[in-house]
């Protein structure tokens, strides 16, 4: 939050707080910048499982029948404002994959550092001065020590840079929060856009509920099972996904802020159709 946001753009103080913990574990996408000084810090564990993928736009099993790849991981975010207009974030991360029985690109059990994700976001308007909160940020990743060539790797294994226009809105005790970007990757691996929207809305007693939906969109020129393709070309397939999600935050009288949720991807193309639910406690000092 920025230190000039007026109070009468939310029902309570109570309302202010939640709004900055729903958006937690992705303070680098909110418009909305954590107060000036402040540092905050954020452990969070997450666990996704799928067993259909879709080879193109279709939907198929699992090789060898339809076996789960389950993958747990643990994140720690750290986010800080040096000052009410430019921020720092980073996040860095370690995986474990359970592929289950091997199949083509499926075998091989793995664990190790995730991808690491640096970002500057510098707010260009506020609501409590412009009626709308706006940011950029722009960021970069470094990847991790893993496989590639699995449908359970944790990534691309790909430098990468991505810019992002961040926009947001408080209508009393609800938030509304979007995003949309653009991501360039080294080699083969495609550009990506990125689009995100998020509805946060305070209940009662520090609680607060939020839905959102997430697209993604690589326009490669290689499908899975297309013509040219071999699992160690995985990074370069064409890949879109829709994703829903579902969370729930609470706020306590000591500043921590705690978020479980659970999300779906529900249509895509060579990506697999993973259920993800985890959990993170915010810290700020």
């Amino acid at each position: 939050m920025t230190q000039n946001m007026k109070p009468n753009h939310l029902t309570s103080c109570t309302a202010a707080t939640l709004l900055v913990m729903t958006s937690a574990v992705t303070f680098a996408n909110s418009a909305r910048l954590p107060e000036a000084g402040k540092f905050f810090i954020t452990p969070a564990i997450g666990f996704q499982s799928f067993d259909e993928f879709y080879a193109g736009s279709t939907k198929v099993a699992t090789p060898p029948g339809g076996e789960d790849i389950e993958r747990s991981s643990f994140r720690l975010y750290l986010d800080h404002a040096f000052t009410d207009q430019w921020a720092v974030d980073a996040s860095i991360g370690f995986f474990d994959v359970q592929s289950g029985e091997g199949g083509p690109f499926t075998e091989g059990d793995q664990s190790g550092l995730a991808d690491t994700n640096i970002g500057v976001r510098r707010a260009l308007l506020t609501q409590a001065e412009q009626e709308v909160d706006l940011a950029l940020r722009l960021g970069s990743t470094i990847p991790g020590d893993y496989e590639t060539g699995q449908l359970s790797a944790p990534g691309d294994d790909a430098f990468g840079a991505d810019l992002k226009l961040l926009a947001g809105r408080s209508f009393g005790g609800t938030r509304i929060e979007g995003g949309v970007g653009y991501a360039l990757n080294e080699g083969a691996v495609p550009e990506m856009f990125l689009f995100d929207i998020k509805v946060i809305q305070e209940i009662t007693n520090g609680f607060s509920v939020d839905v959102g939906y997430r697209y993604f969109d690589a326009d490669g020129n290689l499908d899975i099972g297309g013509p040219g393709f071999t699992p160690a070309r995985l990074p370069e397939v064409s890949e879109k996904g829709n994703i829903i999600e579902l969370g729930l935050a609470y706020g306590d009288a000591g500043g921590r802020y705690y978020r479980i949720y659970g999300s779906l991807l529900v249509d895509g193309e060579n990506v697999g159709r993973e259920e993800s639910f985890g959990a993170s406690v915010t810290f700020s000092f």
